[in-house]
């Protein structure tokens, strides 16, 4: 009985092979394609890229294949330089975005400034990229990252040394967001950067006055109110500094503070700050 189901199976098999071999099956590769599916193949390279892991050989690899039958198409170039951005790789990022930006400007010029500012600190080169991408878009205000162009622009003259030209950026984003979104909707490290501009200048009055127009959009930013205490420590009022310092610790613990993913924010406040300046505050009370 055993060896009869045993031929049972063997004569089901070749039925099968004998059946699917006489099908007509669809090839799983093409080698040929038509006009219009290489016109729409890279972006459906592209687009299937989410699902590997950024920078994976697997999403490389359909990045390359995307490559092959559009060359001019920017969206690859710029998806493959992004994994070299992040693992710090800048020849090959600065190749591959560089060529996306130059392929697609409205686009990715802008971005690629962002990135020269916050991963590699470039400053020159991000303003570069700033005002050329401006430049493309007359009487539009660019927001790359969802960042307001101008506030970028600040920064770079902020980090540059050129604090009177960032204070003049800044008032630009400040005017045009007052009067578009109001200003409570603003994001305050505009302030924050704004005041250390002023700082940086000795100005330690409009400093502080720029300051509390910041505290007054987010009364818990530890950065803010860390800032605000060194501004009463220089004029002599350790009570005032302390209180100040105080708050700013408190709302530190509490995750009120300025950060950013993947690299530090600029003037970023740490604890070991605030709990030097309060061990300072505490020496000149003994």
């Amino acid at each position: 009985m055993k060896l009869s189901n045993y031929f049972l199976n063997i004569l089901f098999l070749l039925f099968l092979l004998n059946f699917f071999s006489c099908q007509k099956i669809e090839p799983l590769y093409k080698k040929e394609w038509t006009e219009q599916e290489k016109k729409e193949l890279p972006k459906k390279l592209v687009n299937g890229i989410s699902n590997y892991y950024q920078g994976t050989p697997a999403q490389q690899f359909l990045l390359q294949e995307a490559l092959f039958f559009d060359s001019t198409y920017a969206d690859i170039y710029r998806e493959i330089g992004v994994p070299y951005l992040k693992r710090g790789i800048a020849a090959e990022f600065s190749n591959y975005y560089g060529k996306a930006a130059d392929l697609n400007p409205l686009d990715w010029l802008a971005w690629r400034g962002y990135l020269y500012l916050f991963f590699y600190r470039d400053y020159d080169r991000a303003l570069n990229d700033f005002l050329k991408a401006d430049d493309l878009t007359p009487g539009i205000v660019d927001h790359p990252q969802s960042m307001n162009i101008d506030f970028l622009k600040g920064v770079c003259y902020l980090k540059l040394g050129q604090y009177q030209k960032a204070i003049d950026y800044f008032d630009t984003q400040i005017k045009y967001e007052t009067e578009t979104v109001g200003l409570e909707y603003m994001e305050s490290i505009t302030f924050l950067f704004k005041g250390i501009a002023f700082w940086e200048m000795s100005q330690f009055k409009k400093a502080y006055e720029t300051f509390t127009i910041g505290l007054s959009i987010d009364a818990k930013n530890s950065d803010l109110l860390f800032w605000t205490a060194k501004y009463w420590q220089q004029m002599g009022n350790n009570s005032k500094a302390k209180e100040f310092n105080t708050m700013a610790k408190e709302q530190f613990l509490n995750g009120y503070f300025n950060k950013r993913n993947y690299v530090e924010e600029f003037f970023q406040t740490y604890l070991s700050d605030i709990e030097g300046l309060e061990k300072e505050l505490d020496l000149m009370n003994k």
